[in-house]
């Protein structure tokens, strides 16, 4: 699943971005927590996250929670 982190801060940050995967009646199956290091100020990072166990059915993907340090 390709992500993408922007840091629109003035310096540098590292992203720790935690994703939800859920079921098509909407219940968490797996998590998963990408981090990104030194995303440089004024600028995107792509990425992608995947489940190491992949659930046997995928719906959505949901990111959940983004923390900076």
């Amino acid at each position: 699943m390709p992500y993408t982190v922007t840091n629109d801060g003035s310096a540098p940050y590292t992203y720790t971005v935690g994703f939800d995967f859920l079921s098509a009646q909407g219940t968490v199956v797996a998590h998963q927590e990408a981090t990104v290091p030194d995303v440089g100020a004024d600028r995107t990072v792509r990425r992608t996250v995947s489940v190491t166990d992949p659930p046997p059915v995928r719906a959505a993907v949901l990111a959940v929670r983004v923390r900076r340090k």
